[in-house]
């Protein structure tokens, strides 16, 4: 019997043993990597699943020239908007932001009140400077806390609304 007979079988054991290794390892970054990814995924899932049961839309938007009696009839924009669904907790400064959008595509951001709102509820915000060109449109970016008052924070975007000229 030769002797180099037994080295090639014995090499042709190690060589399927290596092959048999690397394809697992292969396997276990390839599933850690898809892994990572649905974990992610199934995070923003939740975050967009929280944005639909916690809704705040603005209902009105009238930009008018003496928009606020109060403020010395100053030119602006009046917002309305309300708590349609949701009971999760808005955080405690600037909860909502209003997102002005101006003739020529310019967006006017202002924070919208500094108060939460309760399901059902509705509140006027008035952005007293004027505001040339006319307003658009306007959307409302919401503030919440996605667990708890501690949790991981989320924001939510309004549909967009129209605004009319008084």
């Amino acid at each position: 019997m030769k002797k180099g007979m037994n080295r090639k079988g014995l090499s042709d054991v190690v060589t399927t043993v290596l092959i048999i290794l690397f394809a697992i390892v292969a396997v276990a970054v390839v599933g850690g990597i898809v892994m990572n990814q649905i974990n992610k995924a199934g995070k923003n899932i939740d975050k967009a699943t929280f944005c639909t049961e916690n809704i705040v839309e603005p209902v009105t938007c009238v930009f008018a020239a003496d928009v606020d009696a109060a403020a010395g009839n100053q030119p602006g924009v009046r917002i309305g908007y309300t708590r349609t669904n949701g009971d999760a907790t808005m955080l405690t400064l600037n909860p909502v932001r209003a997102n002005i959008e101006i003739q020529g595509g310019a967006i006017v951001s202002d924070n919208a009140g500094s108060t939460s709102i309760t399901k059902g509820n509705s509140i006027t915000f008035v952005k007293q400077t004027p505001i040339s060109p006319v307003p658009v449109s306007v959307e409302l970016a919401t503030n919440y806390y996605l667990k708890g008052s501690a949790g991981e924070q989320v924001t939510c975007t309004s549909k967009k609304l129209d605004c009319t000229s008084q």
